[in-house]
């Protein structure tokens, strides 16, 4: 758990961005509020590279249950 939530740092972990192996997430549980912000961070981030958004979602189509 993050000790605050943060839709950048949850991606970042999500992602396995600069994380070591014992921290990456492979079991995602949270709020309505969370995954809106997920998505809104995704929208502003990820959205417009389709070669970023392909990478996200195989990423999480193998890692995360």
């Amino acid at each position: 758990m993050l000790p605050k939530w943060s839709a950048s740092e949850a991606w970042s972990y999500l992602l396995a961005i600069k994380k070591a192996p014992e921290d990456r997430v492979n079991i995602f549980m949270g709020v309505p509020t969370m995954y809106s912000k997920l998505i809104e961070e995704y929208d502003t981030l990820f959205a417009e590279s389709k070669k970023q958004a392909d990478f996200i979602r195989a990423v999480l189509t193998q890692k995360i249950r």
